[in-house]
């Protein structure tokens, strides 16, 4: 009989550290509206992200919720099905029901818009401070180290279970994940951030300018970051050391298209430089783009980093310029080719979520068409170094290093192949 019982046991793998088939707990209701619950239990309670529960208060049958988010006193819960409103003059009763599909067209009602952290921690209740005493006993603890005694009987190493235990979790977690990115509207996530340059500094020329730049990107997918930017400079030549007005736009797109792994995805490419000086153009245009390469993402990385990624991408290469032959005269330049272009990109977080350093950094070697072979005379590298400090959610201050180094710029515009670019910004970022 005993073996029965722990071979039916050993079939809900969803009972570690959460909430075992029949049980409930009883929360406060801390805040509810538009389909979504705040309630005063949460992790140290054996709730779990992903637990389906049905919800009673004073005895009554409530509805149906699915938890978006679990802190250790704390959880935010989405209602998929409201029999009667949940008031706060009376606590609720969670009890657990086992994962089910949900239909399309109640899917289509629910709320899964997550908050903050830090907006969820301000529901969290305060813990009143107790005595260090042998015999003071919190029962929250003593119900939590129940739960978790329980659980080892089942989930030794030798029968498996703690890995299915784990898997099973991971699994929920995901579907979550999936129902969440299914259901969220076309045009929420959407993260746009502008920013005002008020001085930056060439190496190349000596130059100054004022600037303007644009950045969008989204949750929806992976991965889509689109950049633009505009800046009035003032220039000094090298050769005649004349001075001169003129503008620069800059675009970049990153975006992913198919998803292979967890890790693995394919991705498209994009940007385009202009500078105009005058009635000529030191640089008519340079566009590097390739329309699908393959970037590996690393999930888990340690503190404080938050990001880092590797990509490669075959790029068509076209750069064409005005080359200065003489005082007010010049010749139109253009250089096609494909190069190999391999990526790198890390991101670094500080102070709580108030800094961040970001590294992105591009190795660029040219493709020759003739031959099949590397021309690596031509091989162009860059590094970008940006720091951002954010004052408040939606005002920042950045300082940007970009270090270059393009042989083609020797030839087809008559200046120094290395260049830097220090830039500082005032951002205004905003959520939609």
């Amino acid at each position: 009989m005993v073996k029965v019982f722990v071979l039916l046991f050993g079939l809900f793998p969803t009972i570690t550290l959460a909430l075992v088939r029949g049980e409930s707990v009883t929360a406060d209701v801390l805040n509810v509206a538009e389909n979504q619950l705040i309630v005063s239990r949460g992790g140290s309670d054996a709730l779990v992200r992903g637990e389906y529960v049905r919800v009673m208060q004073d005895g009554r049958y409530k509805g149906r919720a699915i938890a978006l988010q679990v802190l250790p006193y704390v959880s935010h819960w989405s209602l998929y099905y409201m029999y009667e409103p949940i008031g706060y003059g009376s606590p609720v009763e969670l009890k657990k029901s086992s994962p089910h599909p949900i239909v399309e067209e109640v899917r289509r009602t629910m709320n899964f818009k997550m908050m903050e952290t830090k907006d969820l921690m301000a529901y969290s209740p305060k813990t009143p401070p107790r005595p260090v005493a042998p015999a003071d006993i919190d029962p929250e603890q003593q119900k939590l180290d129940e739960q978790l005694k329980l659980a080892e009987r089942y989930a030794g190493e030798e029968s498996g279970e703690l890995a299915a235990t784990k898997a099973a979790r991971q699994q929920l977690s995901q579907n979550l994940d999936d129902l969440v990115e299914e259901n969220e509207p076309l045009f929420a996530g959407w993260n746009i951030q502008a920013g005002l340059s008020p001085a930056s500094f060439r190496r190349v020329g000596g130059e100054r300018d004022i600037g303007l730049k644009l950045e969008v990107h989204t949750s929806r997918v992976r991965e889509l970051n689109f950049k633009y930017q505009v800046d009035s400079r003032r220039y000094r030549d090298q050769l005649s050391g004349t001075s001169f007005d003129f503008n620069q736009q800059k675009a970049e797109l990153n975006v992913d298209i198919i998803r292979l792994k967890d890790h693995l995805s394919l991705f498209a490419y994009g940007s385009y430089e202009r500078r105009q000086q005058g009635v000529a153009y030191p640089l008519r245009a340079h566009v590097n783009a390739g329309p699908i390469g393959i970037k590996y993402t690393y999930l888990t990385v340690p503190a404080p980093w938050t990001k880092f990624d590797l990509s490669y991408i075959p790029t068509f290469d076209y750069q064409k310029s005005d080359y200065p032959i003489a005082p007010n005269q010049s010749e139109t330049r253009s250089k096609v080719g494909l190069r190999h272009t391999f990526r790198v990109r890390a991101e670094v977080e500080l102070k709580s979520e108030k800094l961040f350093a970001r590294f992105e950094g591009f190795l660029r070697p040219l493709q020759q068409t003739d031959s099949l072979g590397i021309d690596g005379s031509m091989t162009h590298m860059s590094t970008l170094i940006t720091g951002e400090w954010k004052f408040n959610k939606n005002f920042s201050a950045s300082y940007s290093n970009e270090l270059s180094r393009e042989p083609r710029r020797r030839e087809l515009q008559g200046i120094s192949a290395t260049d830097m670019v220090h830039t500082f910004y005032i951002n205004f970022n905003s959520v939609l």
